[in-house]
């Protein structure tokens, strides 16, 4: 399977989706700044605006740094946001109020399945950072 990545343009016109390039490909190695390649050319992304596929089979496009918002099936809502937890090496959900003391939730898609009525991806941690469209 071939992840598929995306990332703000420096510009910050949008984001962009495709393969990523970073300098240790031969192609680039004199560029420093990673790159997305899709159908219409090569693009320059912000590096801290790269977010990885995540895989699952319940045929969501999921990104890490989405925000989703959870209702359970007790019809309470949840909004949080994925991350990949370098620590304990899984995808994780975290709190979104920065003033709550959260521990990254480690989860499955079936526990979502089970657990939730609706999923919905209502945005990015990243999107403040695109240029409002006129």
């Amino acid at each position: 399977m071939q992840y598929k990545f995306r990332g703000i343009k420096t510009d910050g016109s949008g984001w962009v989706y495709g393969d990523l390039l970073t300098e240790s490909y031969p192609i680039t190695m004199s560029y420093k700044p990673p790159f997305i390649i899709d159908k219409d050319g090569m693009w320059e992304v912000i590096p801290e605006t790269i977010c990885q596929e995540i895989p699952n089979k319940n045929g969501m496009t999921l990104f890490t740094g989405d925000i989703m918002k959870l209702v359970l099936s007790d019809g309470s809502c949840l909004w949080r946001y994925l991350l990949y937890d370098n620590e304990n090496m899984r995808y994780s959900l975290m709190n979104l109020k920065p003033s709550v003391i959260d521990t990254p939730m480690g989860f499955s898609f079936s526990w979502l399945a089970e657990r939730t009525n609706d999923i919905a991806i209502t945005g990015t941690i990243l999107d403040h950072l695109l240029k409002p469209q006129i």
